[in-house]
């Protein structure tokens, strides 16, 4: 299904004014963003189609850890290239980050990356991360054997404790105990 778009039709919008925050503001025309989502990513789509924001952490959703661990080194480097956008949220200018032959714009402050349209489908498509070596399997294995019902314990106490534990218990009739 791709990247996410520009503001095609993937995207369903989310309510207006649902955020409580002031609308931000697309970099190119200034016109207000629209927050839509596919579901598992949301994002502020530009109405005249020049691009898409979202935030550092709803990057996780779409694009691969290493890149965003790039793009945020790089845009907290000295001397890296000032932006000829604002961020849509702060209007304070965003760095120039390249990226995978596109240069993204980052507001470091909101932590906002501004994508011109297209620019998102241009970068390749996250790759899902190996399965464990066996060697890894068995340090899991191993931490598991020595930490693991000691933690779950631990979380399952927590978790008694709260109303959402103790409702929880009800429902699925094991007593909670705190």
């Amino acid at each position: 299904s791709g990247r996410g778009n520009s503001g095609g039709g993937e995207f369903l919008p989310i309510a207006p004014g649902m955020t409580g925050l002031p609308v931000p503001a697309c970099p190119t025309c200034r016109a207000d963003l629209t927050l839509q989502t596919d579901r598992t990513f949301d994002a502020w789509v530009c109405p005249e189609q020049h691009g898409l924001a979202f935030t550092l952490s709803e990057a996780y959703e779409r694009l691969g850890d290493d890149e965003i661990h790039e793009i945020w080194r790089a845009a907290n480097t000295d001397g890296v290239d000032a932006s000829t956008h604002g961020c849509p949220m702060c209007l304070t200018t965003m760095v120039a980050v390249p990226c995978e032959g596109i240069t993204l714009d980052v507001c470091t402050t909101d932590e906002v990356l501004w994508f011109d349209a297209g620019e998102l489908e241009q970068l390749p498509p996250d790759t899902p991360d190996a399965a464990p070596s066996a060697g890894e399997q068995a340090e899991l294995a191993a931490i598991t054997d020595d930490f693991g019902d000691a933690l779950t314990d631990g979380w399952d106490a927590k978790e008694r404790g709260t109303i959402t534990g103790r409702l929880t218990a009800h429902l699925l009739g094991s007593p909670a105990r705190s």
